[in-house]
């Protein structure tokens, strides 16, 4: 049976929510769970081993609040680039470009090893116009590109990567594939956290 609640979402936002799937009796296996199976795929048990929790913290400053998320943003970031080189796609968004400020301040590790990119659907896209000016102001190549018609001519690709949860329509990324391949081990996208 299809699982309209799932399949509400997926036209919404362009994907599933939480483990759900287009049927109600198929589910995606959550990240940080044990899940116990009979011989037959039956679940015989299943465990969450880590939970999301927030619990602010009254006592500190907005200064210091922001020094605090700051520290912990550059530890992530210089956590998942150590090695290799990395792209970078710089949007017109919040969060791509405050990964690509922390990625090229002073004393990141990573920063002489990052390839940034960015793309729009014309020569003069606002998203390219803004990575470019973002770019200039830290002094760090970029390379544009413009989304041309792509995705019938790499249906089988792009399906292959989304596996069918997610609107595939919305995987323009698909059209920098092989420049990704070519130019780099890793990719550090920040995207969707501000509008969510």
């Amino acid at each position: 049976r299809l699982d309209w609640p799932a399949l509400s979402a997926f036209f919404a936002c362009g994907f599933f929510p939480a483990d759900r799937t287009f049927f109600d009796d198929v589910r995606v296996l959550r990240p940080a769970s044990h899940l116990v199976f009979s011989d037959s795929g039956e679940l015989l048990s299943e465990e969450r081993y880590w939970d999301w929790r927030h619990t602010p913290s009254r006592t500190r400053s907005y200064d210091e609040t922001v020094a605090e998320f700051a520290a912990t943003f550059h530890e992530v970031l210089d956590d998942e680039t150590m090695s290799g080189r990395i792209a970078v796609p710089i949007s017109g968004g919040l969060d791509s470009r405050s990964t690509f400020a922390a990625l090229t301040r002073a004393g990141s590790p990573a920063r002489e090893r990052l390839w940034c990119y960015s793309y729009g659907y014309s020569e003069d896209s606002i998203e390219t116009r803004i990575a470019r000016r973002v770019a200039e102001a830290r002094g760090v190549p970029i390379e544009t590109h413009s989304v041309g018609p792509y995705l019938f001519g790499r249906l089988p690709a792009v399906l292959g990567c989304i596996e069918g949860f997610q609107d595939l329509t919305q995987a323009r990324q698909a059209v920098m594939a092989e420049r990704l391949a070519e130019r780099s081990d890793a990719v550090i996208a920040a995207h969707w956290g501000d509008v969510w």
